[in-house]
């Protein structure tokens, strides 16, 4: 080291002027020297050495972490976007107007008719939760008031044009239970689709933003250990 560097020079120094040194003596403290200056200044490069690796280890980490954040960034983007939009839907099936009074329904009572498929509050048409809840368990249709007259208005004009048959009558009941039964199933069957796909995104931009959040921290680490 430097001060062992000083103290060997001077203890020369002090030789020197005591007795004249021969070439052979200044020779080996030169080589001496040398020896001790290269086994440092090796020990030196090595340590660089393996700081400059560390560092590009890290510098390349940083940069694929950064990598992969973009792609979670880019990820969550288009999820939430997608999420608006699903949520848009959700929102205007829920904002739909009754039949009758042309207040918005929210998530009250309502019931659909099965002719001109308008919801219509539970109020509105004099029914309560527990006549709906048995229809839809039923599986039996219902028709609002309007369509139920233009029914029977069709029925009457048929009975002047020609005999209906108990058979006829049957026919015709059984497929507007059908009519009824497809499209209640439909728009249940596409409301529970749209509200697991609204849930699955939102769970996954939940787990996309704490993996974000993981990277973040990562890189304010190894950035904070770069900087040292």
């Amino acid at each position: 080291c430097e001060p062992c560097g000083t103290a060997r020079r001077m203890r020369l120094e002090t030789q020197a002027t005591e007795r004249c040194l021969s070439l052979e003596d200044v020779i080996k403290a030169i080589e001496q020297l040398r020896g001790e200056q290269k086994q440092s200044l090796n020990g030196f490069n090595q340590s660089f050495e393996v700081l400059n690796n560390k560092l590009d280890e890290n510098t390349e980490a940083l940069k694929q972490n950064t990598d992969k954040m973009n792609e979670y960034l880019q990820t969550i983007e288009s999820l939430t976007a997608e999420n608006k939009q699903l949520s848009r839907s959700k929102h205007n099936l829920t904002m739909a107007v009754c039949g009758v009074c042309i207040k918005t329904l929210g998530n009250g009572i309502k019931i659909s008719c099965n002719d001109c498929k308008k919801d219509f509050h539970g109020s509105c048409v004099k029914m309560s939760k527990g006549e709906i809840d048995y229809l839809a368990s039923e599986q039996l249709v219902w028709g609002c008031e309007p369509c139920g007259t233009a029914r029977r208005m069709r029925l009457e004009t048929q009975a002047t044009e020609r005999c209906l048959s108990l058979e006829d009558v049957i026919k015709a009941i059984e497929q507007l239970r059908g009519e009824q039964k497809q499209s209640l199933n439909g728009f249940n069957q596409s409301f529970e689709v749209l509200n697991n796909k609204l849930d699955e995104n939102t769970e996954a931009l939940k787990q996309n933003t704490d993996k974000m959040n993981e990277y973040l921290q990562t890189i304010e680490s190894l950035t904070a250990e770069n900087k040292q």
